[in-house]
């Protein structure tokens, strides 16, 4: 009895791991995406002023039309934060370049999902004022940003709704949630 119920759970999650997935082809599939959006990065460490807040960015990118993997990219500018106290103010901001690689799964002809990663420099702006003497400081680092997005196509335009987890690999390093909506076509 033992083994035939074994020989039954192996015979099962053999066929598990060999079904080919029923997912639709998605609606990227070699097609070239552009798009706009409001991006908001809610900063996860404690302290500093958030260089995230509300942004904007474009992105860009093209789906392989054979096996659906994605090669793009976005620009972002952050408007960031002021932090003011007695006799001081901390303003700061970031923009950031990615290139972007994810795999485009077609959940139903107008729903896709796309697991993806983002690489590429984040450049942090600081200005900070101590008694009115001011003292800026820019630096470029890497980034590394994790994410997920869904899009809506609709008949005219496609709509996007993005998450991403980024860490920005500065002296401490600096993470945040960012969450975009965008339009485009």
């Amino acid at each position: 009895m033992k083994k035939s119920a074994c020989a039954g759970m192996l015979s099962g999650l053999a066929a598990l791991a060999v079904a080919a997935p029923c997912f639709a082809e998605p609606a990227t599939s070699g097609s070239l995406q552009l798009g706009l959006g409001f991006r908001y990065g809610v900063e996860l460490n404690e302290g500093n002023a958030n260089p995230w807040g509300s942004g904007l960015g474009f992105n860009g990118g093209y789906t392989l039309p054979v096996i659906p993997i994605y090669l793009g990219g976005n620009i972002e500018y952050f408007f960031g934060n002021t932090v003011q106290g007695t006799g001081f103010e901390l303003k700061s901001r970031l923009w950031q370049i990615h290139a972007e690689g994810g795999y485009d799964i077609g959940l139903t002809d107008f729903f896709v999902l796309r697991p993806k990663l983002g690489l590429g420099p984040a450049t942090l702006t600081q200005k900070s004022c101590l008694l009115g003497a001011c003292n800026s400081d820019s630096k470029a680092y890497m980034s590394v940003a994790p994410g997920l997005t869904l899009m809506i196509f609709t008949p005219v335009i496609r709509l996007s709704f993005d998450g991403r987890y980024e860490f920005v690999l500065a002296d401490e390093t600096a993470k945040a949630f960012i969450f975009s909506f965008g339009i485009g076509f």
